[in-house]
């Protein structure tokens, strides 16, 4: 028997994965022809006026940052991509810019957690920038990992929004691990 989840979500996804091809490959037009703009246009000098070629730059910012929000479909996608973030890595977008690719990559190769990602690393660094791991008693009695900090505290708060679903799952197992219930009001 087949089963319903399967069935009815792989016709969406295709429809998804399709759209999100279309987005991609019209965004990658439009910064292509807005950076054309601006190799066509005579660069500002003391007898010209430099209106147009500003214009024609912020132009082609806004479409990099356009481009570089969509979700690159194949491999040349996150080629294009590389090779924008490349030519643009003082773009005060470059961070976003490079998550955006490895989220790419990782969905391409399918690649769930990056090798690189380490929990101990990423609770030490959040521990640095002001945050609190510890365990708290869920409704069934269980004790549940928990992260948090004060909202003004941005170094924290910035860690916690870019943590992945998988990432935040190996963070709340690595707690479970390594933090005694009994130092939270718990039973061992």
């Amino acid at each position: 028997m087949a089963d319903i989840s399967t069935t009815t979500v792989a016709p969406g996804a295709n429809t998804s994965n399709q759209l999100n091809s279309r987005f991609f490959n019209e965004a990658l037009s439009v910064f292509m022809a807005a950076r054309r703009d601006v190799i066509m246009c005579p660069p500002a000098t003391d007898e010209n006026d430099d209106k147009e070629w500003k214009s024609l730059v912020g132009v082609e910012d806004a479409t990099q940052e356009y481009l570089m929000q969509h979700v690159a479909p194949d491999w040349a996608g996150v080629l294009a991509k590389l090779e924008v973030y490349h030519d643009n890595r003082e773009n005060r977008l470059a961070d976003e810019w490079m998550a955006s690719i490895a989220a790419d990559l990782m969905r391409l190769a399918g690649i769930e957690t990056s090798p690189t990602f380490d929990p101990f690393i990423w609770i030490v660094l959040f521990e640095r920038a002001g945050g609190k791991c510890s365990l708290l008693p869920a409704k069934d009695g269980t004790m549940r990992p928990m992260i948090g900090c004060a909202p003004e505290n941005h170094g924290a708060t910035d860690r916690i929004r870019n943590l992945k679903p998988h990432e935040q799952k190996a963070v709340g197992e690595w707690l479970m691990k390594r933090l005694d219930p009994r130092d939270f009001g718990g039973e061992a």
